[in-house]
């Protein structure tokens, strides 16, 4: 279990926070529309922010069990930032579409009963409705928020832990995969988050913070940016160890191929005589073997 698990789900939290920024932005075109586009995006970020804390939960509960990521992962680390952020700002936009569409254009998002027939007090009730659902989406972003600050605070104790006590030279060129890209998108959610609590909240603290992770974030990019044209051009910036099972870490076909194809076929006796494989691992995937018969 590790925290790429996230990746299918964080798309519905991506996908739910563009649709408060493009309700926003047709809003001025077709309010109805954006009405739409705000009802869908709850929904979608329904789906996709309670699933990763789902997933959060079992990858804490690994965690305790088993320990940190593998150093080849170990900025997987920072992943459950991404959905955390993600969502915080979602849920804040779409907060704030409900709450422009109501006092801009009129539409509101709950039922005005029947007897209220004066134009004034309809007008009033949907103010209100959208005003409780824009507190709800801020309180909201803001807890999701700190949950996201817990898990930086996690993944940068355990990074700076394995640069300090095991490896000096895992920032550089000999340690960095493609998995450090790791360290931009999870920070450059939560950043957006930050500095949207910041306006919302007109938090001089948020402001601050905001700006400092925003300065972190240009500089991971060019950090990550500089070592991955380099390992691109040196060749080296993937790394399979799980390929370390398969003779010659070339993995069979899955279904057959011409003749002329360049992969192999290998039967089971002769993966787990791989040279690649430990004692460990060979007599996990004999084990693995012997159930599946």
């Amino acid at each position: 279990m590790s925290a790429a698990w996230l990746f299918p789900v964080i798309t519905c939290v991506v996908a739910s926070a563009s649709g408060g920024v493009v309700s926003s932005a047709v809003m001025s075109y077709s309010p109805h529309l954006a009405k739409s586009i705000v009802i869908v995006s709850y929904v979608v970020w329904g789906i996709g922010v309670p699933f990763a804390l789902f997933i959060i939960c079992h990858y804490l509960h690994h965690s305790v069990l088993h320990g940190t990521p593998p150093v080849t992962a170990l900025t997987s680390a920072f992943l459950p930032l991404g959905p955390c952020g993600q969502g915080s700002f979602g849920i804040m936009a779409l907060g704030k579409a409900v709450r422009e569409l109501a006092y801009n254009h009129g539409i509101g998002f709950g039922i005005v009963p029947d007897g209220v027939a004066d134009a004034v007090l309809r007008r009033e009730i949907i103010l209100r409705m959208a005003d409780a659902v824009y507190t709800g989406s801020l309180v909201t972003g803001l807890i999701l928020w700190g949950l996201a600050f817990c898990w930086y605070i996690l993944a940068t104790t355990v990074l700076l832990d394995h640069w300090w006590n095991t490896n000096r030279d895992y920032f550089g060129k000999e340690s960095f995969s493609i998995g450090f890209t790791a360290l931009i998108f999870p920070i450059g959610v939560w950043t957006t988050a930050t500095t949207t609590l910041a306006i919302e909240l007109d938090s001089l603290a948020f402001k601050i913070l905001g700006t400092i992770l925003s300065v972190q974030v240009i500089l991971n990019w060019i950090y990550v940016m500089f070592f991955t044209i380099y390992k691109v051009c040196d060749g080296t910036i993937y790394i399979a160890p799980e390929l370390d099972i398969f003779p010659e870490r070339n993995p069979p076909l899955r279904w057959p191929w011409p003749a002329s194809a360049t992969a192999k076929t290998y039967r089971k006796e002769d993966i787990e005589l791989s040279p690649n494989l430990t004692e460990e691992r060979r007599v996990g995937l004999g084990n693995s073997h012997r159930e599946n018969d």
